[in-house]
């Protein structure tokens, strides 16, 4: 039962985050729409970290850590803060960046080397997240793209692992990253 609590909560965390980024793509209440969306990714990455542990996937689990600090500067950045602060939260963001999922690569090559298409998935998941997540905190369409690879990659993992409800979240987010990566590169040539 926690199990498929922790799916739920995880899944549309992680979820409504892709819906309202996309919303926010070309929309005059940008703002608004980027704190939920921001905001809804941190609590959601509650949930995935607790799922991924007892998994044992140690590299997804270096990725959340590591791409915490850059959810926090989309959720800063969105808020309008400028100045030094977006500077601090910027040098946090690079080390953990790549620091976290380093330890967590590290970790399960040397410790728990496993199966290798779940390695692979997660190599794909931690390059999708973490560059993707920067990439969308500054508002450039090319972190769409790094997103599809994320889907495909964490929605092929959840389902060698028996999660269903994740795989489903995972297939309509791979579906939003698409369009909001369309979406955001029309909202750029309107805007040209």
């Amino acid at each position: 039962m926690l199990d498929i609590f922790l799916q739920i909560c995880g899944g549309l965390g992680y979820l409504f985050h892709k819906i309202f980024l996309f919303l926010a793509e070309g929309c005059e209440s940008a703002r608004k729409l980027r704190i939920t969306a921001w905001t809804a990714d941190i609590i959601g990455l509650v949930a995935w970290t607790i799922i991924l542990f007892q998994e044992q996937n140690w590299i997804m689990i270096g990725v959340g850590f590591g791409g915490l600090p850059s959810m926090v500067l989309g959720l800063v950045l969105a808020f309008g803060v400028r100045g030094n602060t977006v500077g601090w939260i910027e040098k946090i963001s690079r080390i953990f960046f790549w620091s976290f999922p380093f330890m967590g690569l590290i970790y399960s090559v040397c410790f728990y080397f496993g199966d290798i298409l779940i390695f692979f998935c997660e190599i794909g998941t931690m390059i999708g997240f973490l560059v993707g997540t920067r990439l969308l905190a500054r508002q450039k369409s090319s972190g769409w793209l790094l997103f599809v690879l994320m889907n495909a990659s964490t929605g092929t993992l959840m389902l060698l692992q028996d999660k269903n409800l994740l795989v489903f979240q995972q297939g309509i987010s791979f579906c939003l990253a698409i369009a909001g990566f369309y979406r955001s590169r029309k909202s750029i040539s309107r805007n040209i």
